[in-house]
């Protein structure tokens, strides 16, 4: 059985000694669910939806994106603007969305 992204993004972070908490697991839900490359600032307008006591700060989200890359989770893309955008690495090798 193949391992979810759930799960290689939790083993990744205990083999660092990190938790997997239910913040970064909303937040890995949220980057699933996108079908496209995004920015830092569209993925902070679909978290702000979550109610007061489950939402996502700034720096937590750049935090969590960083370890998403590291992970080997996200393709991560600089513009020419500086602006990183980013999208699911898939395990079939190819690169989707442009990237």
């Amino acid at each position: 059985m193949a391992e979810s992204l759930h799960e290689k993004f939790e083993r990744y972070l205990n083999d660092f000694g990190l938790r997997m908490t239910d913040q970064k697991a909303d937040f890995l839900s949220e980057v699933i669910s996108l079908r496209s490359e995004f920015t830092t600032d569209e993925i902070l307008i679909r978290l702000e939806k979550y109610p007061r006591g489950r939402r996502v700060s700034r720096s937590s989200v750049y935090r969590y994106l960083k370890l998403l890359v590291d992970a080997g989770l996200l393709n991560e893309r600089r513009g020419w603007d500086g602006m990183s955008q980013y999208n699911l690495k898939h395990s079939d090798g190819y690169r989707h969305n442009r990237f």
